[in-house]
């Protein structure tokens, strides 16, 4: 494909295949062959930011919960929306993780204070949570 560039294909235990590409210098994330990251889904990210002013008009949003942070598009576009806010990303995969770091903006995030990922499984984080969220985004599934 023309502009089509891969960077990174490597197998997961827990997530399998993962596919990172550049297409016109914006990096890309397949998992199994179906696109996680970038792309069409930032759009969709971006519609669901703006929905949640419409929910959450003349409420402050502080802290934010994100269950299944994935490479961080999600953070990104919350991030455009609540720039004060506090983003806590939960995350079973380290593989994802560490793409998210180098290939996508989640080591910036970090690096500014405005995230804090936690690399556990979201079940046993929420059992265990003590910390009250704002806004809590569900975007988990889970290959078997």
């Amino acid at each position: 494909m023309l502009g089509k560039r891969e960077l990174l294909k490597q197998n997961s235990k827990i997530s399998g295949e993962i596919s990172v590409y550049s297409i016109f210098g914006q990096p890309r994330m397949e998992i199994g062959g179906l696109l996680q990251s970038g792309g069409v889904i930032r759009q969709i990210w971006k519609k669901t930011t703006q929905q949640t002013t419409k929910l959450f008009a003349g409420k402050t949003v502080r802290n934010i919960l994100i269950l299944g942070l994935g490479a961080g598009t999600a953070v990104e576009e919350l991030h455009k929306t609540y720039p004060e806010s506090k983003i806590t990303g939960i995350e079973i995969d380290p593989a994802i993780v560490r793409i998210g770091q180098e290939y996508f903006k989640l080591k910036e995030f970090e690096e500014n204070g405005n995230l804090v990922i936690k690399i556990t499984d979201a079940l046993e984080f929420v059992k265990k949570a003590k910390n009250s969220y704002d806004l809590i985004i569900i975007d988990i599934y889970y290959r078997f």
